[in-house]
Protein backbone atom coordinates (compact mmCIF):
# COMPACT_ATOMS: atom_id res chain seq x y z
CA UNK A 1 0.00 0.00 0.00
CA UNK A 2 1.34 3.61 -0.45
CA UNK A 3 0.50 4.42 2.75
CA UNK A 4 3.15 1.85 3.78
CA UNK A 5 5.83 4.20 2.45
CA UNK A 6 5.41 7.25 4.80
CA UNK A 7 4.46 5.08 8.11
CA UNK A 8 7.92 4.43 10.25
CA UNK A 9 9.53 0.53 9.83
CA UNK A 10 8.57 0.78 13.51
CA UNK A 11 4.72 -0.05 12.96
CA UNK A 12 3.26 -3.23 11.03
CA UNK A 13 -0.02 -3.08 8.75
CA UNK A 14 -2.02 -6.24 10.04
CA UNK A 15 -6.22 -6.67 9.77
CA UNK A 16 -8.36 -6.87 12.84
CA UNK A 17 -11.92 -7.17 13.48
CA UNK A 18 -13.69 -3.97 15.32
CA UNK A 19 -16.94 -3.47 16.33
CA UNK A 20 -18.66 -0.51 15.40
CA UNK A 21 -20.76 1.52 17.90
CA UNK A 22 -24.40 1.48 15.68
CA UNK A 23 -27.43 -0.29 16.70
CA UNK A 24 -27.58 -3.08 16.50
CA UNK A 25 -23.36 -3.58 16.96
CA UNK A 26 -21.67 -4.72 13.40
CA UNK A 27 -18.48 -6.34 13.47
CA UNK A 28 -16.18 -5.15 11.13
CA UNK A 29 -12.66 -6.03 9.40
CA UNK A 30 -9.98 -3.25 9.07
CA UNK A 31 -6.87 -2.53 8.07
CA UNK A 32 -4.61 -0.87 11.15
CA UNK A 33 -1.13 -0.38 12.20
CA UNK A 34 0.71 -1.80 15.19
CA UNK A 35 3.39 -0.83 16.90
CA UNK A 36 6.34 -3.32 16.59
CA UNK A 37 7.34 -5.24 19.76
CA UNK A 38 10.83 -5.42 18.33
CA UNK A 39 10.53 -1.30 19.25
CA UNK A 40 8.97 -1.68 22.64
CA UNK A 41 11.95 0.55 24.14
CA UNK A 42 11.14 3.33 21.97
CA UNK A 43 7.88 4.03 23.77
CA UNK A 44 8.01 6.65 26.69
CA UNK A 45 5.20 6.42 29.41
CA UNK A 46 3.75 9.59 27.92
CA UNK A 47 0.33 8.81 26.57
CA UNK A 48 0.08 9.90 22.45
CA UNK A 49 -1.86 12.60 22.05
CA UNK A 50 -3.91 14.19 19.16
CA UNK A 51 -4.20 17.29 19.58
CA UNK A 52 -0.66 17.36 19.90
CA UNK A 53 0.49 15.82 16.81
CA UNK A 54 -2.47 18.04 14.98
CA UNK A 55 -0.78 20.91 16.03
CA UNK A 56 2.51 19.76 15.80
CA UNK A 57 3.09 17.03 13.58
CA UNK A 58 0.15 16.87 11.17
CA UNK A 59 1.15 19.89 8.23
CA UNK A 60 4.69 18.39 8.00
CA UNK A 61 3.59 14.46 8.05
CA UNK A 62 0.96 16.12 5.03
CA UNK A 63 3.56 16.96 3.06
CA UNK A 64 5.34 13.93 2.52
CA UNK A 65 2.37 12.06 2.15
CA UNK A 66 1.28 14.39 -1.07
CA UNK A 67 4.82 14.00 -1.35
CA UNK A 68 4.65 10.21 -1.82
CA UNK A 69 1.39 10.21 -3.75
CA UNK A 70 3.10 12.20 -6.84
CA UNK A 71 6.26 10.18 -6.90
CA UNK A 72 3.84 7.02 -6.94
CA UNK A 73 2.20 9.26 -9.80
CA UNK A 74 5.08 9.79 -11.40
CA UNK A 75 6.57 6.08 -11.10
CA UNK A 76 3.50 5.29 -13.01
CA UNK A 77 3.75 7.64 -15.90
CA UNK A 78 5.24 5.88 -19.44
CA UNK A 79 8.12 7.67 -20.59
CA UNK A 80 6.23 9.49 -23.38
CA UNK A 81 4.07 10.48 -20.99
CA UNK A 82 6.72 11.57 -18.08
CA UNK A 83 8.38 13.31 -21.14
CA UNK A 84 5.11 15.22 -22.06
CA UNK A 85 4.58 16.49 -18.53
CA UNK A 86 8.33 17.56 -17.57
CA UNK A 87 8.55 19.27 -20.88
CA UNK A 88 4.81 21.58 -20.14
CA UNK A 89 6.68 22.36 -16.84
CA UNK A 90 9.55 23.30 -18.18
CA UNK A 91 7.78 25.54 -20.61
CA UNK A 92 5.31 26.88 -17.94
CA UNK A 93 7.80 27.89 -15.75
CA UNK A 94 9.85 29.92 -18.89
CA UNK A 95 6.96 31.09 -19.67
CA UNK A 96 6.70 30.05 -22.98
CA UNK A 97 3.41 28.45 -22.92
CA UNK A 98 0.28 30.47 -21.27
CA UNK A 99 -0.85 26.71 -19.84
CA UNK A 100 -0.54 26.17 -15.99
CA UNK A 101 1.71 23.18 -14.72
CA UNK A 102 0.75 19.94 -14.94
CA UNK A 103 -0.93 18.96 -11.52
CA UNK A 104 1.02 15.97 -10.64
CA UNK A 105 -1.72 15.16 -8.36
CA UNK A 106 -4.09 14.53 -11.42
CA UNK A 107 -4.49 10.78 -11.72
CA UNK A 108 -4.77 9.37 -15.42
CA UNK A 109 -6.49 6.93 -16.92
Amino acid sequence: KLVDAVIEDTFELSTTKVELMTDPPKEEEVSVYFWREDFGDALTDEDWNFERFQEDWLPEFSEVCKDMRKQHRINKMNDEALKETTMKNRRAKDGFEDDEEQNWDEEED
